[in-house]
């Protein structure tokens, strides 16, 4: 791993640090089904971004 990828992995962890409480919050205030609807939601978003991305990306 070169230096610029291990930049990005503590980012990423920053940011999973940040948001990882608030996501708690929002699942113990809310039912269990509206936390799976929304978990589905995103991951439909995030397959369809990376689809779009592997189509039309600088890849293709």
């Amino acid at each position: 791993m070169d230096q610029f990828s291990i930049l990005q992995l503590v980012a990423l962890v920053m940011c999973a640090v940040l948001i990882f409480p608030s996501f708690l919050y929002y699942a113990r205030k809310s039912g269990s089904s509206v936390m799976l609807r929304n978990i589905a939601l995103w991951l439909g978003i995030a397959l369809i971004i990376a689809l779009l991305y592997q189509f039309f990306g600088p890849f293709s």
